[in-house]
């Protein structure tokens, strides 16, 4: 196996970005086993606009030969895709997808902050028969999810946070003939953190 990752970040005058790519080849000694390339970009670009903090998130992942390029278990930019539940044939993350996203969070007092999102979430998987039925229902499939948090400081040492999210995912083609269309999905949830 190859790998190569690389990655960039900087600020300046209220506005930054972050950026990183991987490659991954994996070739085997397998007769008739073909060598398998995949690439992954993420790029995350914010500004501050007085109180608030307005963001866009961008992800894509590739497929060959039957393998989704895998996010990673800490790519959780919203609250359900990557983070609850995968979009894509891994079963814990995303992959083989393009992702993007678009939020703002809001600083409305010293102590009282909102945030909200909005995503949405596009297959790259291309079917082939060998690959098995649940990898290949992934061909064609799209999914949205819209969030939004509460916080509030105690403390210094103390935060309290709501959030709420709600997400869907629609399959195409033959998936949808046979898996139909899934329900949503929904979190809500409290939380206290204690920060020392």
């Amino acid at each position: 196996m190859f790998l190569v990752d690389l990655g960039i970040d900087g600020a300046y005058d209220g506005w930054g970005f972050e950026a990183e790519t991987q490659y991954k080849n994996v070739s085997s000694d397998v007769p008739d086993t073909e060598d398998k390339d995949l690439w992954g970009v993420y790029a995350k670009l914010w500004g501050q606009f007085g109180a608030a903090n307005v963001y866009g998130i961008i992800a894509w992942g590739d497929d060959d030969e039957g393998n989704a390029f895998y996010m990673g278990d800490d790519f959780e930019p919203q609250l359900l895709f990557g983070n609850q539940f995968a979009f894509g044939p891994r079963a814990d993350a995303v992959s083989g997808a393009t992702y993007g996203v678009i939020g703002i969070d809001y600083a409305a007092t010293e102590r009282l902050s909102l945030g909200a999102n909005v995503g949405y979430v596009d297959s790259n998987i291309e079917s082939n028969p060998a690959y098995g039925a649940e990898y290949n229902k992934w061909d064609g499939a799209t999914g949205w999810e819209v969030d939004v948090i509460l916080g509030y400081k105690v403390t210094d040492a103390l935060d309290y946070s709501v959030g709420f999210g709600y997400g869907d995912v629609d399959f195409d083609g033959e998936a949808e003939r046979i898996y139909g269309d899934p329900d949503g999905a929904w979190r809500l949830y409290h939380r206290f953190q204690i920060n020392f």
